[in-house]
């Protein structure tokens, strides 16, 4: 790269001033860095204005009634998140040797208003106070293991301890009398995963709502304790909730329920079948890198059951969550986009690997 002089004259038009004559030097590599720099700037402005204009015309056209590509909204959020220094939260989950005790179900009693008398009378029997309550195994000597950007499927009929399995797995251990064995969230154990209690959440299968808010204010108080302090340049955070109710309530189908409240057994207010997917669309807003879905389609219909079952695989997909379902029926579509499938049975595992696998595992079993 060769470097250049240029030779500038300049002239007055009155005839007794000099003439001025200027030697300028210039780089080429200098000039080359510069130009390379700017027309870089010049491009990142230009693609990230592309993609907003692409996600604000996809919200169009679900609004028009148009299909609405999530995973590519996903894809393209993603990559911003990145761009703008974000990092993606990647985390596995593994069981081993895992056996948990719980109270036998005789042992549970309803209280009365006589049951605060009879616990003060009991402290001065002497029975009492070397009586051991009957206990069961809820699990018993159970391994499984889940990467991160795969989908467990756990099957069992009621009793068979799915909803224990999926609160352990969320590192929720309170009501149960014993837990042994090895949980590790990627690569921590249990006792030190308690400070990041946000990253696995458990979605229980009932749902539970104030009643009086309605659907646009359940979401953006939920989206007012999960803002993220890193968001996109000039992006505000209620632009920020806004984007997200709109993208939440479209890939669900509520729009026209914004301002309905939610309400409940008592209360008037969203169906039973819109409520589950509220209590779907709170648990993503968590952004947590472990879910736990325990009877999550409890309420839908089968087209509602596959579209959400879909919208987890593909969230699971692009940023690489952790996911565990517990459904009592499963159809063979939804089936098919899970990694892995668990089967107990009493609290025992019957089958657990690929879910290719499973039915020629069970056919040489006899069955």
């Amino acid at each position: 790269m060769e470097d250049v002089t240029i030779h500038v004259s300049s002239s007055s038009s009155s005839s007794d001033e000099d003439v001025r004559d200027a030697h300028i030097h210039v780089s080429r590599r200098e000039s080359l860095m510069l130009f390379r720099e700017a027309a870089e700037e010049l491009m990142e402005e230009s693609k990230a204005f592309i993609k907003k204009e692409e996600m604000t015309t996809d919200f169009e056209r679900a609004a028009q009634g148009e299909p609405f590509d999530l995973r590519a909204y996903f894809q393209d959020a993603n990559t911003q998140a990145l761009s703008q220094g974000g990092k993606p939260k990647r985390m596995g989950v593994s069981v081993k040797n895992l056996t948990v005790v719980g109270l036998a179900p005789e042992t549970s009693v309803i209280s009365t208003n006589a049951t605060p008398l009879l616990a003060i009378a009991n402290l001065f029997n002497p029975y009492w106070w070397t009586k051991k309550m009957a206990t069961t195994e809820i699990l018993s000597d159970l391994d499984l293991f889940c990467k991160d950007g795969e989908m467990v499927l756990v099957l069992g009929r009621p009793g068979s301890g799915c909803s224990t399995l999926l609160r352990i797995i969320s590192n929720i251990r309170d009501g149960y009398e014993e837990v042994r064995g090895q949980v590790n969230f990627g690569g921590l154990p249990s006792e030190e995963f308690i400070k990041f209690r946000g990253e696995a959440i458990y979605t229980p299968e009932e749902d539970c709502h104030y009643p009086w808010l309605t659907l646009r204010e359940t979401l953006d108080f939920a989206l007012k304790c999960k803002t993220p302090g890193n968001r996109l340049p000039e992006e505000t955070c209620n632009n920020f909730r806004e984007k997200m109710i709109k993208l939440l309530t479209t890939m669900f189908g509520l729009q026209k329920q914004m301002d309905t409240i939610v309400g409940n057994e008592f209360v008037r207010g969203l169906s039973g079948g819109e409520r589950k997917r509220l209590t779907l669309m709170e648990a993503m807003i968590t952004g947590a890198a472990i879910t736990c879905w325990d009877c999550g389609t409890r309420g839908l219909d089968a087209a509602s059951a596959f579209d959400y079952t879909q919208c987890l695989r593909v969230m699971t997909d692009i940023l690489g969550k952790t996911t565990v379902c517990s459904f009592y029926q499963a159809s063979d579509s939804i089936y098919d986009l899970f990694d892995r499938v668990l089967v107990l049975d009493k609290g025992k595992t019957i089958y657990f690997g690929p879910t290719k696998e499973a039915k020629q595992y069970f056919l040489d079993l006899g069955f």
